[in-house]
């Protein structure tokens, strides 16, 4: 196909400490040149070397690479900052520590013109620090089963309509994590079009230290199941079908799990949330049948407490 200038495509690179990744993260976009507009580094208050590198780099890819700087604190005010200066119709966000591969922008950025899309969603590999990789969850549709199942892609993997996102306000800087998924609800809820496109054209890696939309465990998991809170409570009108209501039920017990061992209180206020909807879960991708089992004779708490438990001794026997 063709390109034209409606599937051109503006990259918008947050950087936070980040001189020992940026090139490569840049390089990435960089290698898209055939759907590729502009490139804008935005800089967030980083104390090492970030800020010259990033103004070498503009120099030496000129003129497809600007510096910006952003002095409020967060991705997301970054990544805000980077899209008041887009000019292309599509814009991908991508974080300073990963990569998109060569034929990203162009593969997304045509499959959304062909299908008049708003988001285009596809799946991308994790990257462990000692080089192993492993596939992300696959896509769930319908959209509102993916976002609370948090299989609808991450920020790195899909591609924005500029317009889109510029309708719902940008992203939420009250949000320091959970902010693509944040993003993409209110998306959902202002009639965006998502669809799907299920090739692997992203690397995320996992674990670097200093990432700018890094946080504690607990501050994570928290504000993952806040959010899946206020999903639920809009999303379960939505679902006549019986599967499509136990896939929901199922994605908001998979955050209450996960937020238990950190934060009990919150965990158990969905968990209790779920139980008033008669809520039993089924063994799917995200939920083991022992764990389904064991619940079913022990009930929430105490099987939470064996699966934490389990956990600890694996860690220890691994050591």
């Amino acid at each position: 196909m063709s390109l034209n200038k409606t599937s051109k495509v503006s990259v918008v690179i947050p950087c936070y400490n980040a001189q020992g990744t940026i090139r490569r993260a840049l390089l990435s976009a960089l290698s898209n040149d055939g759907n590729l507009d502009h490139v804008f580094l935005i800089d967030n208050n980083s104390t090492d070397g970030t800020l010259d590198l990033l103004k070498e780099l503009a120099v030496e890819f000129a003129p497809l690479v600007s510096v910006h700087i952003e002095t409020r604190k967060g991705a997301c005010w970054a990544r805000n900052k980077g899209l008041s200066y887009v000019e292309s119709k599509w814009v991908q966000f991508l974080d300073a520590d990963d990569v998109i591969s060569s034929t990203k922008l162009s593969n997304q950025a045509n499959y959304g013109e062909e299908n008049e899309l708003d988001i285009v969603v596809s799946p991308f590999l994790l990257r462990a620090p000692n080089g192993n990789v492993r596939q992300s969850p696959d896509i769930e549709f319908p959209t509102h089963i993916g976002l609370m199942r948090g299989s609808m892609g991450t920020t790195i993997s899909n591609l924005f309509r500029t317009s889109a996102v510029r309708e719902v306000g940008g992203w939420n800087p009250e949000w320091t994590s959970a902010q693509e998924y944040e993003l993409m609800f209110r998306l959902f809820q202002n009639g965006a079009n998502f669809g799907r496109l299920n090739l692997y054209l992203s690397t995320y890696f996992v674990g670097v230290l200093g990432s700018i939309s890094s946080g504690s465990p607990a501050m994570l998991r928290a504000n993952s199941l806040n959010l899946r809170l206020e999903m639920f409570k809009e999303f379960i009108g939505l679902c006549s079908d019986p599967r499509d209501i136990q896939k929901l039920m199922n994605g908001l017990f998979v955050q209450v799990r996960w937020l238990y061992p950190w934060n009990k209180g919150l965990a158990l206020s969905g968990w209790e949330l779920l139980r008033s909807k008669g809520f039993q879960p089924r063994t799917d991708e995200h939920l083991p049948a022992s764990y389904c089992i064991t619940f079913r004779f022990l009930g929430f708490p105490l099987t939470e407490k064996i699966r934490i438990k389990l956990q600890r001794l694996r860690r220890t026997f691994s050591k």
